[in-house]
Formats: structure tokens, sequence, C-alpha cells
């Protein structure tokens, strides 16, 4: 029995390049790869020849996910099963993978995957008989390869199919751990855990459940509030405190600068409470703020005030993003809860959906005041996109009404997503502990002014007590810690 190894290295990042504890992360791919049950065979899939000649390489200038099973099937012919991981991945288990083989064949299965494990430890195995079924699957799937392309495409059929899957003892996807060297963040992750003695998945579990306070890593989500300008009363946002209408061009520039320096990557958003089309240089901030190959904005707007220079440059723009908060269907519901322009509102979102569907959004934030206009408002947008949010209400730790239509908390607390992975900045440059502080109680310093690390070191310390389950007057109210951005 002949098995083929097939690496994914079609995207990597600079940090694939860096070693991790003395050793270059293609040597301990190599190593793991040549480890494996029956290998002869080792593929790489690259975009990018960044691999020696004595390398087997399979060079694409464009990948979809019909590509990736066609290639899968072209390069297993003569081989009976076929293991599939990404190359920076340097900390894949060889004991667990020889492990979840021996089910793979003692089962008879034809896809074995692990569960519960931090992404990066374990493969993914098929057996070859099941290609021909899942190149019918692919076929016209012209969709961009994810780490999740294979369970994607076998999903489509999966009761068609036999799997085996080798769950974890203990149960860590509510983590979101990703131990790959495809960002900054992730690879700092990487070296501590390393660090820690981090060499398999057992190990690597302790000292997750020993040390949880390593997760906590550079934000990856910033929210900025850029203006106070409004198009709408809106009934059931706060106002936040400031001393400025507008946050300065030159301000932005700086906090692009610094965030990028010091996460790598980030997703950027605006504060819901105000409209960002108010401000007077949208256009140039939204450009400052996407500039870089690993930045995304996220706009949160209500469909008005929108000219077409912006309108062009949601179409133009790949990484902005458009979230239109509509909440309601009903024309009295929506002036209620937001003001009059619905039409216009609604002409907007219709308009940019034609052209760059995959990027916009319809939300509704769902609270006993719209509860009843829920369904025929998802109904009715359902007809022009499947991208439609229903937004959890949120009363900003008691600074308003309590509209909740259900209570959504897990009935075991855990600490704070925003505290972990988030950072919010004031429209006067104060980072303050997270969006729900709207009036700036608990800041942290300065973006502007002082270094992104001292907030951190602060921040931190709000992060170790949630650890130790203690809680601020300020966090014990809040209901928002489960909830996740990016």
């Amino acid at each position: 029995m002949k098995n083929v190894a097939i690496v994914n290295l079609i995207e990597y990042s600079p940090y694939f390049f860096k070693e991790i504890d003395g050793k270059s992360q293609i040597d301990r791919i190599v190593n793991y790869a040549e480890s494996l049950p029956n290998v002869e065979k080792i593929i790489f899939l690259l975009k990018d020849d960044i691999l020696d000649d004595n390398f087997n390489k399979i060079l694409k200038t464009e990948w979809n996910q019909e590509d990736l099973i066609s290639l899968f099937a072209e390069s297993s012919n003569v081989f009976s099963h076929l293991f599939y991981f990404y190359g920076d991945s340097p900390l894949l288990d060889i004991e667990l993978s020889k492990n979840m083989y021996r089910d793979h064949i003692n089962y008879y299965a034809e896809y074995t995957f692990a569960d519960g494990y931090p992404y990066g430890l374990t493969p993914e195995i098929l057996d070859v008989e099941i290609l021909p079924a899942l190149k019918i699957l692919a076929k016209g799937d012209s969709d961009k390869i994810s780490r999740s392309s294979v369970f994607d495409i076998v999903k489509k059929d999966i009761n068609s199919f036999e799997l085996e899957t080798t769950i974890a003892e203990d149960d860590l996807r509510l983590l979101r751990i990703s131990l790959t060297s495809d960002t900054k963040r992730n690879f700092n992750l990487l070296n501590r855990v390393v660090r820690m003695g981090g060499r398999d998945a057992k190990s690597i579990t302790n000292i997750i459940k020993k040390s949880p306070e390593i997760l906590m890593v550079e934000p990856s989500y910033v929210t900025i509030d850029i203006t106070h300008g409004e198009s709408q009363q809106n009934s059931f946002l706060p106002k936040r405190g400031g001393a400025t209408q507008f946050m300065s061009v030159e301000n932005i520039s700086i906090i692009a600068d610094k965030i990028i320096e010091y996460s790598g990557d980030v997703t950027y958003s605006f504060v819901p409470e105000y409209e960002a089309t108010t401000h007077p240089d949208l256009m140039e901030i939204i450009r400052i703020l996407t500039k870089e190959p690993n930045a995304n904005l996220f706009l949160e707007t209500t469909g008005l005030g929108w000219t077409n220079e912006l309108k062009k440059e949601i179409k133009e723009n790949e990484k902005l993003n458009i979230i239109i908060t509509l909440d309601a269907l009903d024309p009295e519901l929506y002036r209620e809860l937001r003001g009059d322009r619905q039409a216009e509102a609604t002409a907007f979102a219709k308009e940019i959906l034609t052209f760059a569907g995959s990027r916009v959004w319809i939300q509704a934030t769902r609270m006993k005041t719209n509860e009843k206009d829920m369904e025929q408002f998802y109904r009715y947008w359902q007809q022009y996109t499947k991208q439609i949010i229903v937004q959890k209400y949120s009363d900003y730790n008691g600074k308003l009404p309590d509209l909740k239509v259900a209570d959504l908390s897990p009935l075991k607390r855990f600490p704070c997503w925003h505290l972990k992975r988030d950072l919010h900045i004031n429209i006067d440059g104060d980072v303050v502990l997270c969006f729900n502080d709207i009036d700036g109680d608990y800041s942290l310093g300065s973006i502007l002014s002082d270094s992104i690390e001292d907030i951190m070191i602060k921040k931190r310390e709000y992060y170790t007590d949630h650890i130790k389950c203690v809680y601020s007057d300020f966090c014990r109210k809040c209901d928002e810690y489960y909830t996740f951005n990016f």
C-alpha cells in the first residue's frame, strides 16, 4: 500500500521563512511528511516558486476548489491514500496522525479528520477511491481554496461517504487556536507554545489549559470612532463622548501605521452609532486603512449619504466590505427605529448588491421592538442575498433599556473575546477597555502618544482577571464577552 502527501503552500506569509526553535519550517514539514505511514511521494502545491528544484512541485498562478480536487485525482492514481495538510503548520503531530491513519484503515474510512484540536496539529486523510465522486461535487467550483475546502466539498453529499473523526479529549474549538505561521499573531503564539515545551497535541493542550494567558495575542479587530455626524436619529444606540466632531486624516494615518507594525494584519471597523459618510474625508480614510495587503475594512452604514464617487470606491476596493443596517421592513417600524429615508437606504442596498454582492451584508438588530418584523425582513432580503446578519441587541452595560429577546449568554462564563482580540479607539485617540465603554471611563492610554505594547500591558491585567473569574464592576454587567468579531 503506497500513499502520497500533498502539502498546500499556495498562500504563505513572511513568517513561514522564520525558524521555530532553531529549525526551519520547511524542514519540519518534510520530516513530518516523510514519517507518515507508507508515504512514497510528497507534493507541494505552490503559486510562487519558493522551494528548491529538489522538491516535487506543482505551480499554478491561480487556484480554486475544483483545481484542488482535480489535482488530488491526477497526483494519486498510483497511490491508495492521500494525506493533505498546510505547509505553514510546523507542529503537526506525527503520532496523532499515525493513530488517525490506523483508524482510517481499520474502519474502512474514505475521509478522516480530527475535531477539537487546535488547527495545525492534524492532517486530513482521503482514500483515493473517493476522488471521482469529489471531482463531480467540485465541478465548476471557482471558490478560493480555504483550510476547510476538502470538508466543505465532502459535506455537499456527506451521507454518501464513510467518515471517521478523531475526537480530542479536551475540546478546544471554542478557543479558535491556529498553530500556523500565516500571521504575526499566530507565529508568535507558535513560538510561545514551543518555548513552553509544546511538541505534540498532548503537551500543547496541557500548556493551553494551564497557561491560557498566552492566548491573548496582538489585536486582530480594531474599531475606530471617526465621526460624530449622524444621518438618522437611531433610537437604540447611545451617544459617545468626545470633544471633537471628526477624527483627522493625520491621526487615522498614525493609527494605521502603528496597528500594522504591531499586529501584522488587521480588520478595521467604525463605530455603529454614527454615520461614516458624514466625515468629509471618508474616501481618503478608506484608502489609508486598506492600503496594506493585510488590512481590511468592514464599514457599517445606514446606507445614506453615499456619493457616486464613494460607490465607485466600494466597487473597486476589494478590501472594503459594507454592512447596511436596516433593522426593519415595515415602514412605520423603520421610522420608529431609525427615522426617515428608508426608501433611499433600501435603494442603496439593492444597488451595491449588484456590483459588490460578496462584500455586502444586510443587517438587523434583533430586539423586542422589531421581533415581529424579523421574519418578513429576513425573507424579503433573502431574495437579494444570502448574507444577512441578525445581530444581538446590546444595552451597553445597562446604559440603555433591556430590549433583548433572549439571553444568549453561555451557561459558564469564559474570558472576554473583546479583551483578547479587539482594540477600541475613541475619536480623540484614547484606547478604552472595549467598545461598550461609551463614556471612556476605562482609558488604557492614547494610541497617538503611547506604544500599543504599553496599552496592551494594561489590558492584559483585565484579561488575566477574567481567567481567574474576577471581574470589574464594568465587566460584571456585560453580556458581550462571548460575541466574536475577527
